[in-house]
């Protein structure tokens, strides 16, 4: 048994889009039973090592993920005058202003994304591996995952730059991811820059999930209400109002106020 057949299996496993709990229940099966045939058969005895759960979004872990890891729009302003990169500027302002998870984001090609009707179609996702520097495509999260996002005037302008600029590449096709060209951007690269600007900016920590969660506060913030937020993130009303209550309270104020103002 080799890395490559465990990585293999894995790519398999993850394909049949069972729940994180069931999928990971399975991988620990899966490692006990290597531990044991370790001992009867010759084999790198490292192997199960390498096997590691994937991630885990269950709710609780998404609520208070949610109260802690987002930027208010102040903050994230801060940080994006901050990115003097033009590509990671467009990376960042991309993640804000969409929403779309991670593997979500790295698997968009360009047959995707319709610049004339302003449309961002979401139909697939990307599942990382973490026994070698490669990714497999997989169907998106649930079926609320699949939806079509739309695309605002000042992001419209940065991707019809950045598409003109892809043009320009040798053997360039609408195949290409739209982040990171012939294979999907390196999410530790992500991370580098993202950490690089957030130190620059002396902001707080967030990861690249957190962006999901800026987003989300937003469109509270802009008045978007739990069903229009709930369609374009992707997820069921009853996800959004669980994960992001505590970012309602203050429109629901504000709401209070408008009807104590309402002169009828």
């Amino acid at each position: 048994i080799k890395i490559e057949d465990i990585n293999s299996w894995k790519k398999i496993l993850i394909k049949k889009n069972m729940s994180v709990s069931k999928t990971n229940e399975i991988i620990t099966y899966f490692k006990e039973i290597l531990n044991y045939a370790i001992i009867y058969n010759k084999f790198d005895v490292r192997i199960a090592s390498y096997l590691s759960k994937i991630r885990d979004d269950s709710p609780q872990d998404k609520e208070k993920d949610s109260q802690i890891n987002f930027w208010t729009i102040d903050e994230y302003a801060k940080f994006i005058s901050n990115v003097d990169d033009y590509y990671y500027n467009l990376i960042f302002t991309f993640l804000y202003r969409t929403g779309l998870r991670l593997g979500e984001f790295r698997a968009l090609n360009w047959n995707d994304i319709d610049l004339k009707k302003k449309k961002i179609s979401i139909t697939k996702s990307i599942s990382h591996d973490t026994f070698e520097k490669g990714s497999v495509i997989v169907s998106p999260k649930t079926k609320n995952s699949i939806r079509v996002v739309d695309i605002d005037d000042n992001l419209l302008i940065l991707l019809q730059e950045h598409y003109q600029n892809q043009l320009s590449y040798y053997n360039f096709n609408k195949n290409w991811f739209v982040f990171g060209g012939i294979k999907p951007i390196a999410i530790t690269t992500l991370r580098r820059k993202l950490n690089y600007y957030i130190d620059i900016s002396n902001l707080k920590r967030i990861t690249i999930h957190g962006f999901r969660h800026s987003h989300v506060s937003m469109l509270i913030h802009i008045g978007c209400d739990v069903k229009d937020v709930a369609e374009r993130i992707g997820d069921t009303i009853m996800m959004v109002e669980k994960t992001y209550y505590h970012m309602f309270p203050e429109k629901k104020k504000i709401t209070l106020e408008k009807l104590n103002n309402l002169k009828i």
